[in-house]
């Protein structure tokens, strides 16, 4: 995608069920994506989301391959269901500090997860269909230390404040 750096958003499908696809480095110009912009490549194991990008319509990443995430800073609110929905091999997430709102199912069958790390002191608002929902019950949430307690007692949080852990915490990778 080097070639595409005057690109400011990726269209509806712009590259759906591409099975050969196996990484995307998103020039930083893109700022918006439509709906099931990636959806359906398998083999897509490697993606770096554009820093500029705002927003990730709903199954943009739908049934994709990779095993990291990390949600840029100016992507404030996911509300886009199933953006991530059936990522079979998606490991980890890691939410910047700006992230406000996650919406329903956006990591909906995401069954590989292992733990989500989220930088921000305040605790997201989550959607009121699951985020999580058909994901692995027991993957850890590592949150800012001095927020542990904020993120238990959120009241969309409540049916995970099992899994809420101080990043301090966290294994060394």
């Amino acid at each position: 995608m080097a070639y595409f750096s005057q690109l400011t958003q990726l269209d509806y499908k712009a590259f759906s069920g591409c099975t050969s696809l196996t990484s995307v480095i998103m020039p930083n110009s893109i700022k918006a994506m439509s709906r099931e912009t990636f959806r359906g490549c398998t083999s897509l194991n490697s993606v770096v989301l554009s820093t500029s990008l705002t927003s990730i319509s709903a199954s943009c990443f739908h049934t994709c391959g990779f095993e990291h995430l990390e949600i840029p800073n100016n992507i404030t609110t996911l509300t886009s269901e199933y953006a991530f929905g059936s990522n079979a091999k998606l490991k980890d997430v890691i939410f910047s500090a700006n992230i406000t709102t996650i919406g329903s199912a956006s990591f909906w069958g995401c069954s590989a997860l292992v733990e989500m790390i989220f930088q921000g002191a305040t605790p997201p608002s989550l959607g009121s269909n699951n985020p999580l929902s058909q994901t692995s019950l027991n993957f850890p949430i590592y949150v800012p230390d001095e927020s542990v307690s904020a993120y238990k007692e959120a009241s969309s949080w409540s049916s995970y404040a099992n899994r809420v852990k101080p990043i301090s915490e966290r294994p060394a990778s």
